[in-house]
C-alpha cells in the first residue's frame, strides 16, 4: 500500500461470527483487488483515484473485523487502535483542505522516486545496519537471545522506516524529509513492532548507530518522547 510504503501494512470471533458468510473469506481474498494495485500516485489527479481506491479498501476492513473479530485480520495492522490511526491518516492525506494534502501534492514526484528505487536500497542498508550493531547488543550480559531477537525485529523497522525519511531529506530537502516523518508518526509505525520496555535500549542502539554511521536517525525521537 502506497501509504505505507514510504515506507513497507482479539478475541475470539464467536459462533454467529463465525458462521458470517465473509468470515469464510481471508480479509485479502475480500478486500483486495484480484488485479495489479495501483501504483505510486504522481499526480493529484492519480492521488484522488488512489484515495478512492484505498477508502473502498479500509471500509472493506473495517466491516470485516466488525464482523469477523480483528485477529482474523492479516492485511493490516490492527491492534491497539492502529486502524483507527490509518484511516485517519488516509483521510488526512486525502481531504483535499488539509495542509498535510497540500504537503503531500507538492512533493509526489519525489515520494514517487523514493518509493520505486530506493525500496531494496533502504533494505540492504538497513540489514548492514543491524549487522554491525549485532556485536554491541549481543555482548550484553542480561540480554537472552529472544530478547535480543524481539530488538532486532524493532530496529529493522525503525531503521527501515528512517531510511525513507533520510532518502527524502536527500532527494528533496527537508520539508519532504518532514512530510515523511508526520505521516510516521500519525500511523504509530516506529512503536508498532517494539515492546515499552525495551525503548531505552533501542534509544541507546540508536545513538550507537548514529556515532557509527554518521547518519542521523529521525524517527528516534518518537521514542524518546514515549
Amino acid at each position: 500500500m502506497w501509504i505505507l510504503g514510504i515506507i513497507i501494512l482479539g478475541v475470539s470471533c464467536g459462533v454467529i461470527q463465525a458462521q458470517h458468510a465473509m468470515c469464510r473469506q481471508s480479509d485479502t481474498d475480500r478486500c483486495l483487488p484480484s488485479g495489479p494495485l495501483t501504483s505510486f500516485p504522481v499526480t493529484e489527479e492519480e492521488l484522488e483515484e488512489a484515495c478512492a481506491f484505498y477508502r473502498r479498501f479500509l471500509a472493506c476492513i473495517v466491516e470485516y473485523r466488525d464482523n469477523c473479530g480483528f485477529r482474523k485480520i492479516e492485511t493490516v495492522y490492527t491492534e491497539n487502535g492502529k486502524l483507527d490511526m490509518l484511516i485517519d491518516t488516509h483521510r488526512e492525506i486525502c481531504q483535499p483542505t488539509t495542509s498535510l494534502h497540500s504537503s503531500f501534492v507538492a512533493n509526489l514526484p519525489c515520494f514517487e522516486d523514493i518509493y520505486e528505487n530506493d525500496f531494496t536500497l533502504c533494505q540492504e542498508r538497513t540489514s548492514g545496519y543491524i549487522h554491525r550493531l549485532h556485536s554491541t547488543l549481543a555482548s550484553k550480559k542480561s540480554s537472552s537471545n529472544n530478547s535480543l531477537f524481539k530488538m532486532y525485529d524493532c530496529l529493522f523497522i525503525i531503521l527501515h522506516t528512517n531510511c525513507f525519511a533520510v532518502q527524502a531529506n536527500e532527494r528533496c530537502g527537508s520539508r519532504a524529509r518532514n512530510i515523511v516523518l508526520e505521516i510516521i508518526e500519525k500511523l504509530g509505525l516506529v512503536q508498532e513492532d517494539c515492546l515499552e520496555i525495551m525503548y531505552d535500549d533501542v534509544v541507546e542502539a540508536m545513538e550507537i548507530l548514529e556515532f557509527l554511521t554518521n547518519e542521523k536517525i529521525y524517527v528516534k525521537k518518537f521514542l524518546e518522547k514515549m
